[in-house]
């Protein structure tokens, strides 16, 4: 997968261009966590510097987030119980807090 997203432009919308290739679309769960995990990390680091993460448990829940995303790149069959309900716990915090990740 390529993905290009070019700078803002003046009517304050971005190019888009998106580059599949078969194999990413056969574990599509572990391909858009590898994009999502360094943006979620990235995201801390230049947030981190901007807002309080303590508000409403911030920093906490990004950091489940994060493990989440890291455990399901991991993808190995020895992941147990405990870690499953850490991916989904994750996720789910994730799912809702989507439209909250800017600052």
């Amino acid at each position: 997968m390529k993905v290009t997203i070019s700078d803002f432009k003046k009517n304050d919308k971005q190019d888009v261009s998106i580059e599949f290739d078969e194999f990413d679309t056969y574990n599509l769960d572990k391909t858009l966590a590898l994009i999502i995990l360094p943006s979620l990390k990235e995201y801390k680091r230049q947030a981190g510097r901007r807002i309080d993460m303590r508000y409403n448990n911030f920093g906490k829940n990004l950091n489940i987030m994060i493990k989440a995303f890291e455990l399901i790149i991991e993808d190995n069959c020895r992941i147990i119980q405990k870690e499953n309900k850490l991916i989904e716990k994750g996720l789910k915090i994730f799912a809702s807090k989507f439209r909250n990740l800017w600052w």
